[in-house]
């Protein structure tokens, strides 16, 4: 008997132990859920979306793209971003490509991509490609959205990428010009790129990186004697003072918008990418 009594004893604490440890589960589920992922403070993600159209300007019926950047910058992470872009009528979506995220879908004019939840520094691309159909200079904007968060830089979840759509009367067809978008500028110390001549004459290349406190220009190039239809590779280089502004700019930014121009006998062409660390 004193057996079935130390027996019944035992089962009796067991049970009063796994329902302590349900009681202490549910309360610690309780104040996870009322502090939130967080803890007590707001979820603080400074979600940002940067963007341009490469190439530009182009000729009525040719084809360019619109990039799209959406990057999380913050402390903390975030949820459901929510990206969403209108092309305007002077420009027709030929396809949309998204690189990381979700999925991305198209009705009309109007773009929208679920690229999901982000860590911190994580980012996704959106490619809109599109055929210059109207003659004119058409703006994109686009905006980037997160859920669950308190973002301290709100000014920066909006972008309007420009391009410019030119008449083929008159038409000249300039240098062809190749640069790898983007380019790692603190590892090659400037700008790689490749020019296609279309006529004989003196090759002018300059370009310049534009940073939130002023543009810091790259070494420029001239080259004579250019021959028709030769292929000139061309390296625009950075000054020690330049690659110091710069390191200074990617601590904010982890792209710098970078515009280069190309003359040969008169005729300009115009080119923007965007420089990585």
């Amino acid at each position: 008997m004193a057996r079935g009594y130390r027996t019944g004893r035992m089962r009796a604490v067991a049970s009063l132990a796994a329902a302590l440890a349900v009681l202490i589960a549910l309360a610690a589920a309780t104040l996870a859920w009322a502090s939130g992922r967080c803890g007590d403070a707001a979820c603080r993600a400074d979600v940002d979306i940067s963007g341009h159209a490469e190439p530009q300007p182009i000729r009525l019926g040719d084809t360019s793209e619109i990039k799209l950047t959406a990057k999380n910058d913050g402390y903390d992470g975030a949820l459901a971003i929510d990206l969403q872009a209108t092309v305007p009528d002077g420009l027709q979506i030929l396809s949309v490509n998204h690189f990381g995220g979700r999925s991305c879908s198209q009705q009309g004019n109007f773009v929208r991509c679920d690229l999901g939840d982000f860590a911190r520094e994580q980012e996704a691309v959106v490619r809109i490609k599109v055929k210059g159909v109207k003659v004119g200079t058409w703006l994109t904007p686009a905006k980037v959205y997160a859920s669950d968060v308190d973002d301290p830089n709100g000014g920066n979840n909006q972008v309007t990428t420009t391009l410019m759509v030119k008449d083929r009367i008159g038409e000249e067809q300039g240098p062809q010009l190749t640069i790898a978008d983007p380019q790692r500028v603190l590892r090659s110390g400037g700008v790689n790129l490749k020019v296609k001549s279309d006529r004989d004459g003196t090759l002018k290349v300059r370009g310049e990186v534009r940073t939130r406190n002023g543009r810091v220009p790259l070494v420029p190039v001239t080259r004579g004697g250019v021959k028709k239809g030769s292929t000139q590779d061309v390296f625009l280089g950075t000054r020690e003072s330049s690659l110091k502004k710069l390191r200074t700019a990617f601590r904010s930014s982890s792209r710098l918008r970078t515009i280069v121009w190309v003359t040969i006998a008169g005729k300009t062409v115009r080119r923007e990418i965007h420089l990585r660390k």
